[in-house]
């Protein structure tokens, strides 16, 4: 249980650290998908650095480089100002499966935030699919592991090319 209290107080400060990395004009979006979706998602990633951004291309979590993403936007005075935002399951509201390489690692009972085959994450993903397109945010596909798949935790701003400062 211990594993799973850390995984959950990792998960609240990613939150609150990601909602105040958010480009004013996301973050209205992304607040009406929180509430549209009761609960059942925590921000993991608003504005991503220049490392972590190119550890995510290098790992293939993401199809961009540096300075390529939404993720990476700053504002004028070079503060995060994310057009991007990826949302976790919240284990406290939907049930997942246990992570495995968590398990592997020593950490029994570390949740799976990214949980895809449990039918309660399963239907919080679709959920998140069809409120965040009913809002007007963006979905993106990515290649992962020789496959095109959608990349279910991300949304984006519509216009983050036009919106983005740097």
């Amino acid at each position: 249980m211990r594993h799973f209290d850390a995984a959950v107080d990792n998960l609240d400060e990613r939150h609150a650290r990601a909602l105040g990395e958010l480009h004013p004009q996301l973050s209205p979006f992304v607040f009406e998908l929180l509430d549209r979706l009761g609960g059942r998602f925590k921000l993991w990633d608003g504005w991503r650095g220049e490392a972590e951004q190119n550890a995510a291309a290098a790992s293939g979590n993401s199809n961009a480089s540096w300075g390529e993403s939404p993720h990476n936007n700053l504002d004028a005075e070079d503060q995060p100002a994310a057009l991007a935002a990826d949302l976790v399951l919240d284990p406290r509201r939907v049930q997942v499966r246990e992570a495995e390489t968590a398990r592997r690692r020593g950490k029994p009972g570390w949740p799976n935030l990214w949980d895809d085959v449990a039918p309660d994450s399963l239907r919080a993903w679709a959920d998140l699919e069809e409120q965040a397109l009913a809002i007007g945010l963006e979905r993106v596909w990515v290649y992962r592991r020789g496959v095109w798949q959608r990349d279910r935790p991300h949304v984006q701003h519509p216009k983050w090319l036009q919106l983005r400062t740097r």
